[in-house]
């Protein structure tokens, strides 16, 4: 299995709006052939069982909420074939589009991870 992970910052006013873009983009991923697309809001983020917060590493603003999501494919090769689709996606440029005007979209972190166990 293979997955996209991705941390998302967003603006309290504009919540709404990246969860409504989430909710297509899952619909449209799963539709390319994506195991899943899942968002999470953020429940605790205080440092707990020895670990840190993961806010002492991501930064946020007073006025933001983290979010995560999590694109599931069954291979490297299988997200690379279904990207390669999606980027020529006109619904998914749309939206793409719509959340650079809910977020600033250089303040999402992003990485690629091969499940290993």
């Amino acid at each position: 299995m293979f997955a996209a992970l991705y941390f998302y910052k967003i603006p309290k006013d504009r919540i709404d709006q990246f969860l409504s873009i989430q909710r297509q983009a899952a619909d449209i991923y799963r539709r390319y052939g994506a195991i899943d697309d899942a968002t999470f809001a953020s429940s605790n983020l205080a440092a707990r069982y020895g670990c840190a917060s993961l806010l002492s590493e991501i930064a946020l603003e007073s006025n933001e909420e983290l979010f995560f999501s999590v694109s599931l494919f069954e291979s490297k090769e299988n997200h690379d074939l279904i990207m390669l689709q999606l980027d020529r996606d006109p619904e998914i440029s749309s939206l793409y589009d719509e959340t650079c005007k809910v977020m600033d979209v250089s303040r999402i972190l992003r990485g690629e991870f091969n499940r290993i166990v």
